[in-house]
């Protein structure tokens, strides 16, 4: 909106006119709205007052390149690409610092970002939806219309920058290759319109969301099927998935383009963690569907993420000539629901070893206590599923006799706040790495491993054993 140096004189002559004996000072226009952008000149009539004149823009200096003497009595100010919400703009006389007059500058902005929808629910579109941006700092209601561009027919009215029309008007758009829009926002003090939004209408439709068909966990990976709810099914689909749990770990993952608008397996989820999934789906090049009702699944022990992880505490010899052997696995989640079978497979061999003399245990989920004689033992842990094996894993237990085993000197323990450090000397002979294992109780242990000399360990530790992993 520009307004125009002769129109502010016409404004201030007509002033003088009615009171031409008086001695009168004013700015002219008075209050303006304009649209954020334009240029707006004003002018002060001074006859009033003597001084030097000068302008303010909210009780600061405006610059004097920026004003102007149109004649004794009048000055000019011309301010360039007006942005500020709200300003106020005063006239001064350097005499007295008098205030020769005001106004109050108000700017609105055209609507923008306007986005139209066409939803889809059975076979074609029953209504048009359109939603826009517009920044207002205004307490006057606005009255909102969209219009036609080339007819300004109006095709649906709003007092919120979102506007749905019913009836024909959505089939009628449907029906148009190329449509083009504008939308008006209008109050009491001003009116503006936004730059035409042209779109063709099958770039626009929205399909309802996917319903689901089938969820199948299995062991190897998570397929699931819907219903895309396409247009003769020409669509692609997307399937979104994050993990339910309320660890930190909930970054969500996408199958942007599965092999089918009607399938998708996916093969790189956790085992035995619970996922939420939904999936949308587009036709052609219109816009995404909202993502159908997330669904919360259960995923199924993965044989390939099976990390036993085998290890053993041995006691010393009792009176009966056996040593008890305490033996640990950390590879099952506990959130697992498979019923497996764990069996402990114990091997004596060395010189005086029989071929085929085993003993086998039946396990509990996580530890398992078998006795060992004198001999040394390999001991073999089996994980099965009605009776297919997942997982295996094995440690050694040396003879009670056996010598020049690696040691570990030097142990150090400090402990702060629940927290204990461990330290040791480095064994002189070659390791691959360390086990630190220990017990609160006597019962439960716990064990970790190290490729370092130090280790932290955490909780009320009330007795810490070492053990080491050579290169048997």
């Amino acid at each position: 909106m520009y307004i125009s140096l002769v129109s502010v004189m016409m404004i201030a002559t007509l002033s003088v006119c009615k009171g031409h004996r008086e001695k009168i000072c004013n700015v002219f226009p008075k209050d303006l709205h304009v649209e954020v952008g334009s240029s707006v000149e004003l002018v002060c009539q001074t006859s009033c007052s003597n001084g030097k004149f000068f302008w303010t823009l909210n009780s600061k200096n405006i610059s004097e390149s920026l004003s102007k003497t149109i004649n004794s009595t009048h000055i000019a100010l011309s301010l360039r690409n007006f942005t500020q919400s709200s300003a106020t703009v005063e006239c001064r006389s350097s005499y007295m610092d008098q205030i020769l007059g005001g106004i109050i500058i108000k700017t609105f902005s055209k609507p923008e970002n306007i986005a139209c929808v066409l939803p889809v629910k059975v076979g074609v579109p029953d209504l048009f939806t359109c939603t826009w941006k517009h920044r207002m700092n205004s307490s006057q209601t606005i009255n909102y219309t969209i219009l036609h561009s080339d007819s300004l027919d109006e095709i649906c009215e709003s007092q919120v920058p979102k506007c749905t029309s019913k009836d024909k008007i959505a089939w009628r758009i449907f029906s148009k290759s190329h449509n083009k829009i504008i939308v008006r926002a209008k109050t009491a003090d001003w009116e503006v319109y936004s730059d035409p939004y042209t779109f063709n209408p099958l770039h626009i439709l929205k399909i309802s969301p996917p319903t689901w068909t089938v969820i199948s966990p299995s062991l190897d990976h998570l397929s699931f099927e819907w219903n895309p709810c396409c247009v003769q099914n020409k669509c692609h689909c997307q399937v979104k998935y994050y993990k339910t749990s309320s660890s930190n770990d909930k970054a969500i993952k996408y199958l942007s383009r599965p092999p089918s608008p009607f399938s998708a397996i996916t093969e790189d989820m956790e085992s035995c963690i619970k996922y939420n999934i939904s999936v949308r789906c587009v036709f052609n090049e219109s816009l995404w569907s909202d993502w159908n009702q997330e669904i919360t699944v259960l995923t199924k022990l993965k044989k390939r993420h099976i990390r036993l992880r085998l290890w053993r505490n041995v006691a010393k010899q009792g009176k009966n000539g056996k040593r008890k052997v305490h033996l640990m696995w950390k590879g099952i989640p506990s959130t697992c629901e498979e019923v497996l079978n764990y069996t402990i497979k114990q091997i004596p061999y060395g010189d005086n070893a029989t071929t085929g003399n085993y003993t086998y245990t039946s396990c509990g989920s996580s530890s398992c206590d078998v006795d060992v004689g004198q001999n040394t033992q390999k001991l073999y842990l089996t994980v099965s599923i009605n009776d297919a094996l997942l997982a295996e894993d094995s440690v050694y237990v040396p003879a009670l006799a056996q010598t020049g085993l690696p040691q570990v000197f030097s142990i150090q323990t400090t402990t702060h706040e629940g927290v204990i450090q461990v330290s040791w000397n480095a064994s002189e002979k070659t390791i691959s790495s360390y086990i630190i294992d220990w017990t609160h109780d006597g019962n439960q242990y716990y064990w970790k491993e190290s490729t370092f000399t130090n280790a932290t360990l955490f909780g009320k530790l009330e007795s810490v054993y070492k053990e080491y992993m050579g290169d048997w």
